[in-house]
């Protein structure tokens, strides 16, 4: 078992359960004061690490808008609200494609609509980022990621 690292004092951390170990990073589902359940994410120390900090400049501008809240930030670690038990895999195996595929188009059409707050100038565009991985998916998909990049500013 991976023992959590030391935690920010004044996020009030308590029960911290390491519920993935990517790559890139650690995660920790923990208790807030009150007993409040939230996130942690523990960037390693990996090559590309400015990648993962453009995420948290993302949920940052977006301020729950499609996306969790960023909580707080202190260096490579970031407080995130907890999104719930459920996954979309759940919906998937309870209602199908059709209903999973919604829900997804719904969440990125709320990630990539308008925002009342300017874009942060580190973040690369989804038309730079996503070129390769969309050669990748099936037809449906490109064409769901055509839409959303055709919105951006």
């Amino acid at each position: 078992m991976t023992p959590a690292p030391p935690f920010p004092d004044q996020w009030m951390i308590a029960d911290p359960v390491l519920i993935a170990d990517t790559f890139s990073s650690r995660i920790w589902k923990v208790h807030l004061d009150g007993g409040t359940l939230a996130v942690i994410k523990d960037l390693k120390p990996i090559k590309d690490i400015e990648d993962e900090l453009r995420g948290a400049h993302l949920l940052e501008w977006r301020r729950g808008h499609g996306a969790v809240h960023l909580l707080d930030r202190e260096g490579n670690r970031m407080l995130l609200e907890y999104a719930g038990e459920r996954h979309l895999s759940d919906d998937l195996a309870a209602y199908g494609d059709q209903a999973a595929t919604e829900i997804a188009a719904e969440a990125m059409a709320r990630l990539h609509g308008p925002s009342d707050y300017p874009v942060p100038g580190d973040l690369q565009p989804l038309r730079d980022a996503s070129t390769a991985c969309l050669r990748k998916l099936p037809q449906t998909a490109r064409a769901v990621g055509t839409v959303l990049m055709s919105r951006q500013r």
